[in-house]
């Protein structure tokens, strides 16, 4: 099997199918590791796949949780999202 892009997504998808046993490779178009972080957090969704593969406990472990975001502009409340709410064991 071909995974192609070795971001977050496509290494869990390879490590997934290794582990089904089916042959994977694994290719980007980047010739190297990104020299600064573009993810800003582990979605409840992405913690319960994680699960699946006995991983989600020691992202949580090493992780700051988050309940509530609240974006502004200026001083002025654009939006208050609780994510405690989410419907997941992971909220």
């Amino acid at each position: 099997m071909l995974v192609v892009g070795a971001g977050p997504t496509g290494l869990i998808l390879a490590a997934q199918l290794l582990a089904r046993g089916i042959p994977t490779r694994v290719i980007d178009k980047s010739d190297g590791a990104s020299p600064q972080s573009r993810a800003l957090s582990i979605h409840a969704r992405t913690l319960e796949l994680l699960d699946t593969m006995g991983l989600a406990e020691a992202f949580v472990d090493h992780g700051h949780r988050v309940r509530r975001l609240r974006w502004y502009a200026g001083r002025r409340n654009l939006c208050d999202l609780d994510l405690v709410r989410n419907g997941s064991r992971y909220g």
